[in-house]
């Protein structure tokens, strides 16, 4: 295994996403909500269904055969000994069975889940949580603290409503002073 060959520093960090990829999609089609399956909305008991577990076992299978199918393709590229043309030939090959199945199973489980599309409630259920200022009721009072009160200690740079003369200069309406400058 030599390490500057190009065909094992495209092998580096492949491996990782080609191993880690798997477990997240196998994870995503479980962990999605209940009214949701491959993207359809569905009656949100028919994930628990024989249909429903039969739809994700043929996902969960087929995922897996890719992967790992592509994995072997991959470090039988990078660890063969092969010419670095033929090593990279095979790692790439792996790369795209293995993403391309995983697309594969995506869209038949996707296809089988078609029939037992819903239409989506109209009805929105909100739930209301209380929350707290960033930095607290305290950290909320400085910047209005120099509001009430402490218009001419208020520094240069800071622009007040009323106080910028530039701004200001000649306006007249409701509230509004000309400057006297």
């Amino acid at each position: 295994m030599n390490w500057t060959n190009p065909h094992m520093l495209l092998n580096a960090p492949l491996l990782p996403v080609m191993a880690i990829f798997p477990g997240v999609a196998l994870l995503t089609a479980r962990r999605t909500r209940p009214d949701l399956f491959f993207s359809i909305t569905v009656e949100p008991s028919l994930r628990d269904s024989d249909t429903g577990r039969a739809i994700l076992r043929q996902f969960s299978r087929t995922v897996i055969l890719f992967s790992l199918i592509g994995l072997a393709a991959t470090v039988s590229g990078g660890f063969a000994g092969l010419t670095p043309a033929l090593g990279v030939a095979l790692i790439v090959v792996g790369a795209v069975l293995e993403f391309g199945g995983m697309i594969t199973a995506y869209a038949t489980a996707r296809r089988r889940v078609i029939p037992y599309h819903v239409e989506q409630s109209r009805e929105r259920e909100v739930v209301v949580k209380r929350t707290r200022p960033v930095g607290g009721w305290l950290g909320q009072l400085g910047p209005c603290s120099h509001e009430h009160g402490a218009k001419d200690r208020a520094p240069g740079r800071l622009a007040l409503a009323g106080t910028n003369p530039r701004v200001n200069a000649g306006q007249t309406g409701p509230g509004r002073r000309p400057h006297p400058g």
